[in-house]
């Protein structure tokens, strides 16, 4: 048995690890290149909602107030308006 050359030599295992190391910095790049355009696309949509979404200003209580302020006024309105009319005819009627 005479002396064998190895499978690999130094130099093939050295150039293989920095091959290795070089396409993992790859991989780490792009994945961190993906990982800003996601948070980008998500900073975009929360910027966008929040414009959307106004500081409340008006509680509920305050417009039901006003709400029942304006229906006693048009009902009182309504009433004027019907008694106006039920004296017109009877005006008409009688004189």
């Amino acid at each position: 048995m005479g002396e064998q050359e190895p499978l690999l030599t130094r130099k093939e295992i050295r150039a293989m690890k920095a091959k290795d190391k070089k396409t993992a910095r790859e991989k780490l790049q792009e994945t961190e290149k993906e990982l800003e355009v996601k948070q980008k696309k998500i900073s975009k949509f929360f910027k966008r909602e929040r414009k959307e979404l106004k500081p409340v200003t008006k509680s509920r209580t305050e417009e039901n107030e006003k709400v029942k302020e304006r229906g006693s006024i048009l009902n009182k309105l309504i009433i004027i308006v019907a008694l106006l009319l039920v004296i017109m005819v009877l005006a008409i009627f009688y004189l």
